[in-house]
């Protein structure tokens, strides 16, 4: 614990006290579980319609007719 105290005083920063990283290690969890419920929640609407957007793309392809040449 000493040599990440002396690595942290080298880099000019304090080391964050305990309370400090539980603080941040809750904020994370709560990010990751709003992303994961917000994929849950919306997840399945943006499945089904990019798997609609698939099946339609062959019948918007663009084909090209060479010009006949004069």
């Amino acid at each position: 614990m000493k040599l990440i105290q002396q690595l942290a005083g080298v880099a000019g920063r304090e080391m964050p006290s305990d309370r400090d990283a539980a603080a941040l290690l809750g904020l994370a969890v709560a990010i990751g579980l709003l992303f994961a419920g917000a994929l849950t929640l919306f997840g399945g609407p943006l499945a089904a319609s990019l798997k609609s957007i698939e099946t339609d793309a062959p019948s918007q392809q663009i084909v090209h007719t060479p010009s006949p040449e004069k």
